[in-house]
């Protein structure tokens, strides 16, 4: 190692800090974003999920809720807290289904919130990715533009808090 030029050692160095500067810099931003998606999201309106089709036992959560928005256009949200479980939005204008969330494998919608001012759809969705290490998502979803806009791995933890 000794035989490499000093401008090679050099050049990996800057390599090294200018790598380490933007991880430090990207993660600051993620933080900041995780942060701002937890506050917007606790002080949102929880939208109810469906009755359960069995009294007793357990099932997953189910959501079908009409939306109107200010311009007076009606969007339908449907969701399922499951394997393959996602979130769309489906707009009266055009029938179209907007995917607002698919979380994955093993982690899945369990709540959305909507906050009617801002016209924004959150939903948190939690369990195992790849069925092995605990995960916590959360997104954002604009109703009037029709796209996810935010996205976060969160701490659940630090969504109870904020809601208590």
């Amino acid at each position: 190692m000794d035989k490499l030029p000093r401008k090679i050692l050099l050049s990996l160095a800057a390599v090294a800090i200018i790598s380490l500067v933007s991880l430090l810099g990207w993660k600051i931003h993620e933080t900041r974003n995780a942060s701002r998606l937890i506050n917007e999201f606790t002080a949102a309106q929880s939208l109810p999920t469906l009755p359960k089709e069995k009294p007793t036992g357990w099932e997953p959560p189910k959501w079908r809720n009409e939306i109107h928005l200010n311009n007076g256009l009606q969007v339908r949200i449907e969701g399922f807290g499951f394997v393959g479980g996602e979130v769309v939005a489906i707009y009266g204008d055009d029938n179209k289904s907007r995917l607002v969330a698919h979380p994955g494998d093993y982690v899945y919608p369990s709540e959305i919130r909507i906050d009617p001012s801002r016209q924004r759809l959150y939903v948190l969705a939690n369990g195992f990715a790849a069925g092995i290490w605990k995960e916590t998502r959360l997104y954002e979803f604009d109703l009037v533009k029709r796209k996810q806009i935010s996205f976060s791995h969160i701490n659940l933890s630090d969504v109870r808090k904020k809601a208590n």
